[in-house]
């Protein structure tokens, strides 16, 4: 592939992230005015382990992905990440 190629490319998919984390906001303020906050965000965080787990499947080390080198800061950072979340679907 062409570097002019791939520099579209890259281009194409900044452009779909955008359309696409907009998109989950819309559908995720329309969910927040039915259902409780915590319910939308525990769906969308299972919701977010099937293509997780789909690129683990095809990796050798398998479950050997999900064990941290830092256990303390994977909390903290899961933490700070959980109430971010929490934030920006409550706004």
């Amino acid at each position: 592939m062409q570097r002019q190629d791939r520099i579209l490319l890259g281009i194409a998919l900044m452009l779909s992230s955008v359309v696409l984390f907009a998109l989950v906001y819309v559908l995720v303020k329309e969910l927040v005015a039915r259902y409780p906050l915590a319910q939308v965000m525990f769906f969308r965080s299972a919701l977010a382990l099937l293509p997780a787990m789909a690129l683990m499947a095809r990796d050798p080390r398998g479950l050997a992905l999900l064990r941290p080198s830092r256990p303390l800061g994977h909390l903290v950072r899961s933490f700070f990440g959980l109430v971010a979340m929490a934030a920006g679907f409550a706004a």
